[in-house]
């Protein structure tokens, strides 16, 4: 993974949204913890576009889709500009998996979270539209025509191609005959369509290659040639200097009958319209090796062979029949041609996106390229001490502070791994962090003052911990459990069978109460149970509504309970529930009790310009509190109260990445 280089520190402002960048560090020389790939690429002429996506492994949230460009041929690389039409950032966990255009007219296709078509358009390759519809079927190539777009694909068992004059609204219209179609190539107003036939019959396997002089309207099936002993059909088609390009597999056995060796490799077909194949020397008589991908410009065409030492290399010609050796690649995953005829290779290495323009691209260089995940998930307070905790470079991490703004990292005494801490109190044996290991294994720290931090004993799977006089209790999908000094602990019975699923857990003056899930006939319904020791447990009266509990906080003997949408309140320790209205905060992610009762922090507005909101508390009545300086998409993911003031920790997301900012007011 990519090294983090620390950002510039931020301009702080009373009460405001400071970007927590300098606040929140990840470790020195740690790598980024995100996992990105670059799956498409495109060129025209001097511009080069390279599209993929950025993650956090495990984390909700979706990926960022990034569009990395350049137009001189590669010699200087931007991120582009991603926003929705009305202006805002895009939502999360959209890919884009084909791009193509020309140097005023750029589309790339994908699909969103949920499975659905989307599509991104650009005048210029340097600013982009997210946009929601698109081609309803599987789209795996697309090609710029001079009346719009072309894309293919499949759409349940059938091929399907679509045609768009602008990349916005798409027609599908007549396929050839096959049961999916993965390339479109254009030259000269004719479309070159490559995918796998319906049917196969006979020896000889068909080339898998259809044209069509009408935009797609009629498809006819083109017999390339196909060498002896070619195993398939096609293997790669592109459009090129004077027409198209087709390569398929050869082989060609030698030596005596014991000792027979066979070397494969690719023979390259051109031709000047997609009717008329001539095969081509080069690839055929020197067998560099098996042709994984093929691509073309104007400028040339370009392959990635795999040799017979399973390495890869970048190979490029400016007719189809003399090829020249290029560069040694470690990965592929999409492949063109620059204006120059360089080969233009995108791909992922581990966690890394590759990007290779005749040299490999230091996309570390790149503004916006390279996220650091810089995630909290829970904050705790304690007399002179706040502690955070989370996960940075992908591995498990601890902040500390004796003041709001004087954040450092501390240690873990952990051996290096891939972790999350998501849950942290103080109680009367010291601090506890709780988490797990990629695996699912469960994580357990404590700190005796918060700076300095040892493993100990882990309960299963934790989200939630508090801490009171009989000690701590962690809860989870799968369970409760109790700790009375930290060096051992012991799963409780929530007395509700098996289908108990606590999420939060608080200390309350008569113990502690949890809050979760119930399941049962196949639904899941809201959940309360209640303890005096942390190791005998009983459900309360179920609370209303159909919505688990996610959080709850306790001000004395009253609860708050967070639902999607809402919350509940109980004013005697968790017997009774009654639904509670948080003022504008419709969907509230966080709260703490304070000084006057509890206060509440969610995220209001638009996907895409959603900005930090804080309920409190005053009087009986729910008052909102103002976040001078929160803008941008934000999410709150931890809140806390330290003495008579708020802290909320969230995160700004862009499409130039996600920085944690911080909060903090006085509470009411």
């Amino acid at each position: 993974m990519f090294a983090w280089k620390p950002a510039p520190a931020p301009r702080p402002g009373a009460d405001a949204a400071l970007p927590g960048g300098r606040f929140f560090l990840p470790a020195p020389g740690g790598s980024d913890g995100l996992a990105q790939e670059l799956g498409a690429v495109a060129a025209a002429g001097p511009v080069i576009v390279a599209a993929g996506a950025e993650s956090e492994p495990g984390a909700a949230g979706g990926a960022r889709a990034q569009f990395i460009v350049s137009d001189d041929d590669g010699g200087r690389w931007r991120l582009a500009s991603v926003r929705t039409p009305d202006d805002n950032e895009p939502p999360r966990g959209a890919r884009p998996a084909v791009v193509a255009g020309t140097r005023d007219s750029w589309v790339a296709l994908g699909r969103d979270a949920a499975g659905a078509s989307v599509v991104w358009t650009s005048p210029d390759a340097r600013t982009w539209t997210y946009r929601t519809g698109g081609p309803p079927g599987r789209v795996t190539g697309l090609a710029r025509t001079a009346a719009g777009f072309v894309a293919v694909g499949a759409a349940g068992n059938r091929a399907a191609v679509w045609t768009s004059p602008d990349g916005r609204a798409w027609e599908r219209t007549a396929a050839p005959s096959a049961r999916e179609l993965h390339q479109v190539a254009v030259s000269g107003g004719v479309l070159l369509a490559r995918g796998t036939p319906a049917r196969v019959t006979g020896k000889r396997a068909p080339s898998g290659v259809w044209r069509s002089a009408d935009g797609g309207r009629r498809w006819q099936a083109v017999p390339v040639p196909q060498p002896r002993g070619a195993p398939g059909p096609v293997q790669g088609i592109a459009s090129g200097p004077g027409g198209f390009a087709a390569v398929r597999d050869d082989a060609r056995t030698t030596g005596p009958k014991k000792r027979r060796t066979t070397t494969r490799f690719g023979t390259v077909a051109t031709s000047p319209d997609g009717r008329v194949w001539t095969p081509a020397p080069g690839l055929g008589t020197e067998p560099h090796g098996i042709v994984v991908r093929l691509a073309g410009s104007p400028a040339g065409l370009a392959a990635v062979v795999r040799g017979k030492d399973g390495g890869l290399r970048t190979l490029r010609s400016a007719d189809g029949r003399a090829w020249t050796p290029g560069t040694a690649i470690p990965a592929v995953t999409a492949l063109a041609v620059a204006g120059a005829g360089t080969p233009v290779v995108a791909g992922r290495t581990g966690d890394d996106p590759l990007l290779v323009a005749g040299a490999p691209v230091d996309l570390t260089r790149v503004g916006g390229a390279i996220g650091v995940q810089r995630r909290v998930a829970a904050v705790a307070a304690a007399p002179g001490r706040l502690v955070a905790v989370g996960a940075t470079g992908g591995d498990a991490a601890v902040w500390t502070s004796a003041t709001p703004t004087g954040w450092t990292r501390a240690g873990t005494a952990l051996p290096p791994g891939r972790r999350a801490l998501g849950a942290v109190a103080h109680g009367p044996s010291g601090w506890l962090a709780l988490g797990a290991e990629s695996s699912g294994k469960a994580v357990a720290l404590a700190s005796p003052d918060g700076v300095t931090w040892r493993p100990v004993p882990a309960p299963g799977r934790a989200t939630s911990v508090a801490a009171g006089p009989r000690g701590y209790v962690a809860v989870g999908p799968g369970g409760v459990w109790h700790s009375a000094d930290l060096t051992s602990w012991r799963r409780a019975n929530l007395g509700t069978g098996t289908g108990a699923a606590p999420r939060a857990v608080t200390a309350t003056p008569a113990g502690y109460a949890a809050v979760g899930g119930l399941s049962g006939k196949g639904i899941e319904m809201p959940g309360a149970w209640t303890s005096p020791d942390g190791v005998a447990w009983k459900p309360t009266r179920q609370p209303p509504g159909t919505a688990p509990p996610t959080a709850v906080a306790a001000h004395g003997a009253r609860l708050l309970a967070l639902v999607p949408g809402g919350a509940l309140l109980s004013p005697d320790g968790g017997t009774t529930w009654t639904p509670q209205h948080l003022n504008v905060l419709r969907d509230p992610a966080a709260v703490t009790a304070t000084p006057a009762g509890f206060a509440a922090a969610g995220a209001t507005g638009v996907p895409g310009a959603r900005t930090l909101t804080v309920v409190a508390e005053r009087g009986g009545a729910w008052e909102r509190l103002p976040a001078r300086g929160a803008d941008g998409d934000q999410r709150v993911d931890a809140l806390a109260a330290d003495g008579g003031a708020l802290l909320v920790i969230g995160t700004t997301m862009s499409h130039r990445g996600d920085v944690p900012y911080l909060w903090r007011t006085m509470a009411p």
